[in-house]
């Protein structure tokens, strides 16, 4: 095992903790109430069921979050679980201050809750008991009334988004190590699984790249995004990346640590001269990798395949 902390030793390592919490994956959830005329919400993936009779769920809130008071005071609120396509939605309740629900399609639920759109489930709940949980409060909560959906879910693992089909497909479809003829493995799968599973080969081969540069995914996502675009806020860089705040904040910090990323006094983000290099070497060695992939096809065929996927990209 790697990356091991010892709990005996005079310091506990937090940033380490939070990573090692990181590895369950969980679902994605926005959680809203209404508190003396002003609504509010937050992004949170600590919801969990608790018992079905009577029917209790729970979740736990920031003791610094600026909807703190609301939520402890408020009588009802409600949980919706996220569909995987309203990843835009968690990006804008993970964010502090502003009107998140500027714009949206909402209705009132219990106790004048606002009510989202979209999502995979929702539940309406009173606010049963609040329970101290260190930084955080437990709230546990009363299901009053549900509806569910048959939608896909939005999924939260390793500082990323994923759905319930990207983590199945591999193991659930049937695949065959013939690759000629009309026993093609290919040919048994629709278009999009095909996709799926290209994307995987070349995904496990450009861990190796990340490997090399000492580099998670979410940090080669995001020291590409400043390369591309330098001077971004955490917020700016979570939005256009689809990754939760917390997480974004968690791996700025590691970047800035290691010397790659640079926080100017405005908050705006941008890579070092070290970021620079080791991002050039990231994207060199991910090329290199790609050429390999592609060995033995005609550059005629690459280009088709990449108009087709940008074709497909547009459509």
């Amino acid at each position: 095992m790697t990356g091991m902390n010892n709990q005996n030793n005079a310091e506990f390592d937090a940033d380490g903790f939070r990573r090692a919490l990181g590895q369950y994956g969980t679902g994605v959830t926005v959680v809203t109430t209404s508190h003396d005329g002003i609504d509010y919400g937050l992004t949170s993936n600590s919801f969990a069921s608790v018992s079905l009779s009577p029917p209790l769920i729970l979740w736990s809130i920031k003791k610094n979050s600026q909807s703190y008071r609301a939520f402890m005071e408020c009588g009802h609120f409600t949980v919706h679980v996220l569909a995987r396509s309203q990843s835009a939605i968690s990006g804008r309740f993970a964010k502090s201050g502003g009107d998140k629900f500027a714009g949206l399609d909402m209705t009132r639920g219990l106790g004048g809750a606002p009510v989202l759109p979209g999502s995979v489930a929702i539940f309406e709940c009173s606010a049963a008991s609040r329970y101290d949980g260190g930084d955080h409060t437990i709230i546990l909560g009363k299901v009053e009334r549900f509806s569910r959906f048959d939608r896909q879910a939005l999924l939260f693992s390793q500082g990323q988004y994923a759905t319930a089909d990207q983590a199945t497909f591999m193991s659930a479809l049937p695949f065959s190590g013939d690759t000629t003829g009309s026993g093609s493995a290919v040919g048994h799968h629709t278009l999009a699984t095909a996709l799926r599973l290209a994307y995987g080969a070349l995904l496990d081969r450009l861990r190796v790249a990340r490997t090399e540069v000492r580099m998670t995914h979410p940090q080669a996502a995001i020291v590409n995004a400043l390369l591309q675009k330098p001077n971004l806020t955490v917020s700016e860089v979570a939005a256009r990346l689809g990754f939760g705040l917390n997480s974004s904040e968690l791996e700025f910090d590691s970047l800035i640590e290691e010397g790659l990323v640079a926080r100017g006094s405005d908050g705006r983000m941008a890579l070092t001269d070290l970021g620079t290099e080791r991002t050039h070497r990231l994207r060199e060695r991910a090329s290199e990798i790609e050429a390999a992939a592609l060995h033995g096809f005609a550059p005629q065929e690459i280009d088709l395949l990449r108009r087709m996927l940008d074709q497909l990209i547009r459509n």
